[in-house]
């Protein structure tokens, strides 16, 4: 089949916008298109409020992947089909269960943010944590009673692309920063 027999990206978000896997939202902010997997932001450069013209600019961007594979006769249906980065569509499972996918999304959108898997850089950030003097309790009460994730905590503007896309450094390094500043904000120290 061909990729005009294909919905569209929008057509995709559409089906899929207020969906949720476990607890978890798939679509969490309609106007910034991400992987559905790891989360990485997919630029677009719309300045539209057109959520259509928006999630249709990124298709060269983000693909439509087939949750039951196209060759264990999965078909083009929007029911059957994901918006993933080319990264997370290379590493999903091709298989006929429909679970098997859900479930291996499930595992990432619990591990990765903004496009970057966390656990397996702990031991960098572990390193991070003790140069600048964090303190674990301290920073976990910090978020909490600033009530931000990650990706809440990084700006747009603080980070630019290398070769294509955000490095992991740049978040780790900014995101660490951050949270240091915010721990001597609240205690006072300048």
């Amino acid at each position: 089949m061909n990729d005009e027999s294909m919905p569209s990206i929008y057509e995709i978000f559409d089906y899929w916008k207020d969906e949720k896997i476990k607890e978890i939202e798939i679509v969490e902010d309609y106007y910034y298109p991400r992987c559905w997997a790891c989360d990485k932001e997919i630029k677009h450069n719309e300045k539209s409020e057109d959520l259509k013209i928006i999630w249709n600019s990124v298709k060269c961007r983000l693909n439509r992947c087939h949750i039951i594979a196209k060759s264990l006769n999965g078909n083009n249906d929007v029911s059957n089909l994901f918006l993933l980065c080319e990264n997370c569509h290379a590493q999903s499972p091709d298989t006929k269960d429909k679970s098997a996918f859900m479930l291996w999304v499930y595992l990432k959108r619990k591990t990765y943010s903004l496009g970057f898997n966390f656990f397996a850089i702990q031991d960098e950030i572990k390193t991070l944590i003790e140069i600048l003097n964090i303190d674990l309790d301290e920073m976990e009460r910090i978020l909490k009673k600033r009530n931000e994730k990650l990706k809440d905590i990084l700006k747009n503007d603080e980070m630019t692309r290398h070769c294509g896309s955000i490095s992991s450094s740049s978040v780790i390094y900014l995101v660490m920063i951050k949270i240091k500043k915010m721990i001597d904000d609240d205690k006072g120290i300048f």
